[in-house]
């Protein structure tokens, strides 16, 4: 008795927090959420305790060709985020082809050197044998994600071969539909889907068509000496968060400075679930 009234008093409070704070679309999920976590008096308050905690979780999946950046800028995020952050970052690649696996373990034999400390990340690549492993894959990354209270980001790695193939492209949005169904059922409410395009590699109206459906923001790479308008005409119309992210030539990084644009810009996009 006294148990369930101390939950629905905790759940009324978290509500009017939510209703002061918040948006009316994400009021309406918590207080869902919250009702739900109800209907298990004896758990309820662990429950509510753990859905405070996963909430504050993220999850940004990376896609887009090859030689746009995207593994590069996924690491280098994760050096950024280990200087100005103590939670750690989860790495994981999807892509199962060994030229990609091997390229990414060198990545992360260079992170883990930089901050000599292999636990910094978490790598599934000798895992990824066929693509019938890659859910189990997600899964498994998911629930290291929630279990590991010093990991508070986990990124995904996509394959970059031809990515705007119509069978490649659905198998990645099957990948990002389930990876958005483990997600939600952890109470991770902060998800998002960043597509990276060069114009080193083309920009083109149908690249962004096929893109806006799966992506939440977009970033361009290598956009050095080109026509800004010609730019901008072409994204307008995807309303959808841009940013520009110039690498250098020689270095293949980017400054402090940038990163630290980069690094707010992908971890609050839209602020659709916050």
């Amino acid at each position: 008795m006294y148990i369930q009234f101390f939950v629905f008093l905790v759940s009324i409070l978290y509500i009017f927090y939510k209703i002061y704070f918040y948006n009316t679309s994400y009021i309406s999920y918590s207080k869902n959420s919250i009702i739900s976590l109800m209907n298990k008096p004896q758990r309820g308050v662990e429950k509510i305790i753990k859905y405070l905690y996963n909430k504050n979780k993220k999850v940004i999946i990376f896609i887009g060709k090859n030689g746009t950046g995207k593994t590069t800028t996924l690491f280098q995020v994760g050096y950024f985020l280990k200087e100005i952050d103590e939670n750690n970052t989860l790495f994981v690649n999807l892509d199962y082809f060994k030229i990609s696996q091997s390229y990414f373990n060198q990545k992360i034999k260079e992170y883990n050197s930089d901050n000599n400390d292999d636990q910094n990340i978490y790598s599934n690549l000798h895992e990824i044998k066929v693509k019938k492993n890659i859910k189990t894959i997600i899964k498994n990354s998911i629930l290291e994600l929630i279990k590991n209270k010093n990991i508070k980001y986990l990124f995904f790695d996509t394959s970059g071969r031809d990515v705007l193939n119509n069978k490649l492209l659905e198998e990645i949005k099957h990948y990002i539909e389930y990876i958005k169904q483990k997600v939600y059922k952890y109470s991770i409410n902060h998800i998002n889907c960043l597509c990276f395009l060069s114009w080193k590699v083309g920009i083109i109206n149908n690249d962004l068509y096929k893109y806006q459906e799966i992506c939440d923001g977009i970033i361009l790479t290598f956009f050095l000496n080109i026509n800004y308008n010609n730019l901008l005409h072409l994204v307008k119309q995807q309303k959808k968060p841009i940013l520009f992210v110039s690498h250098d030539s020689n270095k293949e990084s980017m400054s402090l400075f940038c990163y630290d644009i980069l690094f707010n810009t992908i971890t609050n996009l839209n602020n659709k679930n916050e």
